[in-house]
């Protein structure tokens, strides 16, 4: 048992230098290209493998240097090139197993190995350990040896681990993946990538998983066609599909290029067991492209199969899904009526494991725009309620995505309802899990619009300004589309309170534009009174009560009271400035009577004090009349 510690952890230092080597390379480049390393296939930047399997450029001095203090003892150079093969660090037990010459000639060669300064040597034989030098003396080894032989030892050297250490196959798959793939025993190789991909998933280790899984897709396309080979695709495709979304954004173009292949795959094989993960990432990946009746055909999908098949799960994550489409598409009623289907069938211990096949908890996906569209069509309470329960039910989770997805997007109830202090808070958690789990998109991205909203609510528009579009700029080169026009209108207002008032129109006129343009409306009606505010700034009142006018239409035909709050009491202060105190009362005193609860939030108390004032203007404009008859 000690030797197997021992050989494990040795011999797994490849595997591991190369997960921190790949993690460096997908937090700095999303876009991937193929191209060969040594002997292994990679994905562009994405996993890039230390010592012996690296194409290292060695100066040709020094390479000479190094190679002719190899060549003065023939049995040291075959056992560097060897152990080269091995990894930085290797085995006494591991070498000598390979069999490749008597003890005697091994032990001469790795004591002049060590004599000569080129390795170093930790413990006794045959439990001792050796290390090359320096990362250079392993790859000039390495690149001794003709490609052929290279294959052969990485064979030989899986062949031995899965011999003498069945174990490594659990423990370490991505080593055995690794000397399976140069050895090209690519059909060996894609499942041991899989497995590791789905350690690394389970650990939420997500730049290893992701580097695994494509790295088991490369393997994969050497095969050629049969069924196992696509049941095998359809599983590494759908395991890397919510790992990209997770890294990247649900935006990002890979994720249809991944997952609709598997798609068809699964219908042809009817393996129902990846509709689910594959249905719901394609469903959320169009409504984040703002490509709403494509998301919706997808979350249709999910109901049908749960339906067929008699699977609730797929009923859940569809009406989550629906809900959430519905969400954008500013259809408020449906969005809810979408999530109480969730609430109905969802039982929070059966369907616990769902957040590992989606990311996200159906529970906690569907709270996160339930608070939102609850404030939205008027009940401020029941949205901080759904907020706490949609929280809770992430912290008892305790899924890193899930939680973090909970403090960032689920936490703008807070924009609206302006506590910067609440939002802050969340932002700072969500940070610090995404920093913890490399989850950039969230800890990174999402964090930093959340932490720009929150200034501006704050009115720290100096550090909110540059903050919101640095954020916004990193999450449209995701690829993610909707919401960002809304949050270009934030910053619109930012600058408009900065009296930059031609900045803020230009930026208003652009968001107006694009929101009519695409499908997403949820936060349309706003989008429209900030215009209308901004146009009053400029001086231009008729054209501002016309867009605030079509705000309060749009407000109203969503049944979004609070939406149609705001616009009623922005249009009617511009109405009583304009001399129509009686006007502007007869508006906003239906919307705020029509309230039932939120009364001590900002806005309803603002409007209640306006009331107060339009109230209070109208006799003594009465008065004024009476005393010029």
């Amino acid at each position: 048992m000690r030797h197997l510690v021992v050989v494990v952890l040795l011999t797994t230092a490849v595997g591991l230098s190369a997960c921190k080597k790949a993690q460096k390379a997908n937090m700095s480049s999303s876009q991937p290209t193929n191209t060969k390393s040594g002997e292994l296939i990679v994905e562009g930047d994405r996993y890039v493998y230390a010592g012996s399997s690296a194409k290292v450029a060695i100066p040709e001095t020094l390479r000479d240097s190094l190679m002719a203090r190899l060549d003065r003892v023939a049995v040291s150079k075959e056992i560097a090139q060897v152990g080269s093969v091995i990894g930085r660090e290797f085995s006494y037990e591991l070498i000598a197993g390979l069999e490749l010459m008597s003890e005697e000639a091994l032990s001469n060669g790795l004591r002049h190995l060590t004599s000569s300064g080129l390795a170093t040597c930790h413990g006794e034989i045959p439990n001792a350990v050796y290390t090359f030098s320096h990362g250079l003396v392993q790859d000039a080894a390495y690149e001794s040896l003709l490609k052929s032989r290279r294959r052969q030892l990485h064979g030989d050297v899986a062949h031995l681990l899965e011999e003498r250490w069945p174990a490594t196959r659990e423990q370490a798959p991505e080593l055995l993946a690794f000397h399976h793939t140069v050895a090209e025993r690519h059909g060996v190789a894609a499942p041991l990538w899989l497995r590791a991909g789905e350690a690394a998933i389970e650990r939420f280790a997500l730049p290893e998983a992701t580097t695994h899984l494509r790295t088991g897709m490369s393997a994969l396309s050497k095969l050629r066609p049969s069924k196992s080979r696509d049941r095998m695709e359809i599983a590494l495709r759908t395991a890397l599909g919510p790992m990209i979304v997770a890294q990247q954004g649900w935006g990002q173009a890979e994720v249809s290029d991944i997952l609709e292949p598997a798609w068809r795959l699964a219908q042809s094989l009817k393996h129902s067991s990846a509709y689910l993960p594959i249905l719901n990432a394609l469903s959320v990946h169009y409504m984040c492209v703002d490509q709403m009746a494509e998301s919706l055909r997808w979350a249709d999908r999910l109901l049908k199969a749960g339906a067929e098949l008699g699977d609730d799960r797929l009923e859940i994550v569809g009406h989550r899904a629906a809900s959430g489409c519905h969400y954008w598409l500013g259809e408020f009623a449906a969005a809810r009526s979408s999530g109480d289907e969730v609430h109905r069938l969802y039982d929070p211990e059966r369907h616990w494991g769902l957040v590992a096949l989606t990311n996200t908890d159906p529970f906690t996906g569907e709270g996160i725009y339930r608070a939102q569209f609850l404030w939205m069509m008027g009940y401020p309470d029941q949205a901080l309620a759904a907020n706490e329960a949609t929280e809770a039910n992430a912290r008892r989770r305790g899924h890193p995505f899930d939680l973090a997805f909970a403090l960032t997007l689920g936490a703008q109830l807070f924009d609206f309802i302006c506590d910067s202090d609440a939002l802050l808070q969340r932002t700072e958690e969500a940070e610090r899990i995404g920093k913890e789990r490399g989850i950039a998109l969230l800890g990174e991205i999402m964090a930093e619009i959340s932490r720009g909203v929150a200034w501006l609510r704050a009115g720290r528009l100096a550090e909110a300004l540059p903050q919101l579009d640095r954020g916004i700029e990193r999450l449209m080169l995701t690829g993610h589309r909707i919401w960002i026009w809304y949050l270009r209108a934030l910053r619109a207002e930012g600058l408009a309170l900065t009296g930059d008032i031609e900045g803020a129109w230009t930026l208003i006129e652009e968001s107006v534009a694009r929101i009519e343009a695409g499908e997403e409306r949820s936060h349309y009606a706003e989008v429209l009174r900030l215009r209308g505010w901004i146009l009053i700034l400029r001086g231009d009142l008729e054209q501002a009560a016309a867009t605030l006018r079509k705000a309060l239409t749009v407000a109203r035909r969503q049944r979004a009271k609070s939406w149609e709050l705001r616009a009623a009491a922005t249009l009617a202060r511009l109405l009583a400035s304009r001399g129509n105190p009686a006007e502007a009362l007869a508006l906003l005193a239906p919307v705020y009577n029509w309230f039932t609860e939120g009364r001590d939030t900002r806005d309803l108390k603002e409007a209640a004090q306006l009331l107060v004032e339009l109230r209070g203007a109208e006799p003594s404009r009465q008065s004024r009349t009476v005393q010029k008859k």
